[in-house]
């Protein structure tokens, strides 16, 4: 008995004759001239249909780096941009920075990846963003780079370093290597002038990347102000949309978008409740006090003046 292929062949043979996709043989076999090619139009379409659910995904077209440069930022944007490529299916991703932090979560389920090591990683995380991360993934992309990044009133950044600190957070915690170390555990009894003073040297590191970062930013990369974002519900949700349209854009589908716009409102500090907004937030007393202290320190907060400045910030 004739395997079922056999018979679809012999019905396109009976019925297109030589010359045409389905005659690839001499001999037609003779079949009912009526039946055509049904198999193989069956066939067509099914490929067809498997190339429409086959859908194209963003990192497919793009290189993706979520760039941070301070704790309030890299929890709120680290957190949206794991629900963000969550909803896509996004399984794979990568880290910039060596070496691995472990007890951080990575953008994706399998994100625990050295970047350098990882050449077909097309999602990249830096949570101490500078400006080699802008430049390498733009040359290894090909220009088909998408980052995004949120920056903070460096005049703020410090002070909410120091009140971090402060209260014990990330103990040991060292700036870059070439920067005054931080005093541990003296931080902890230290007031807000003295505490700055000894941090603000680590913090300038970190400044600076920050800001040559933004300074290099292209079309290529979104910048957004995390004071925007966490000033009410409605600059929050208005952001969460810029960074879905800068990202993905038609590549992703209207149901995608508003389930991924869903999703951020759950890390939207102006609409979560209870302890675990905790993680989020710093004592807001204390950065206010480091806050009004700060021009105090004149040299110091000359230098703060000089990032404000490059970054668009007025002065505080």
């Amino acid at each position: 008995m004739r395997p079922a292929w056999a018979l679809w062949l012999g019905f396109c043979l009976g019925s297109q004759g030589h010359g045409s996709v389905c005659s690839s043989f001499a001999q037609p076999l003779e079949l009912d001239q009526s039946l055509e090619c049904g198999g193989l139009n069956m066939l067509q379409t099914r490929v067809e249909t498997a190339k429409v659910a086959a859908k194209v995904q963003p990192w497919d077209v793009y290189w993706y780096l979520v760039g941070t440069s301070h704790k309030a930022g890299t929890v709120l944007l680290g957190a949206v941009m794991r629900r963000m490529f969550r909803v896509l299916g996004a399984t794979y991703s990568c880290q910039a920075r060596l070496p691995l932090d472990y007890w951080k979560p990575p953008l994706t389920t399998d994100g625990m990846h050295s970047c350098s090591e990882s050449p077909t990683a097309h999602i990249w995380l830096d949570e101490d963003l500078c400006p080699d991360s802008l430049r390498k993934l733009r040359n290894v992309s090909r220009n088909s780079m998408r980052a995004v990044t949120v920056i903070r009133d460096p005049a703020m950044m410090l002070a909410s370093a120091y009140c971090y600190h402060h209260s014990g957070h990330e103990y040991g915690k060292q700036p870059a290597p070439g920067r005054q170390p931080w005093p541990w555990p003296g931080i902890m009894s230290m007031g807000p002038a003295e505490g700055m003073a000894s941090l603000a040297d680590g913090m300038f590191g970190v400044l600076e990347c920050m800001t040559e970062s933004v300074e290099i930013a292209g079309n290529d990369t979104l910048v957004l102000r995390y004071e925007n974002i966490a000033r009410n519900s409605e600059n929050f949700d208005y952001a969460m949309g810029q960074i879905a349209d800068f990202l993905f854009g038609d590549l992703i589908t209207h149901a995608e978008q508003s389930q991924m716009l869903e999703e951020a409102q759950k890390e939207d500090l102006n609409r979560v409740t209870g302890p675990y907004k905790q993680i989020h937030t710093n004592d807001k007393i204390c950065e206010e006090e480091a806050w009004s202290v700060l021009p105090s320190l004149t040299n110091v907060y000359s230098k703060i003046k000089e990032y404000q400045q490059r970054l668009g910030y007025g002065s505080s």
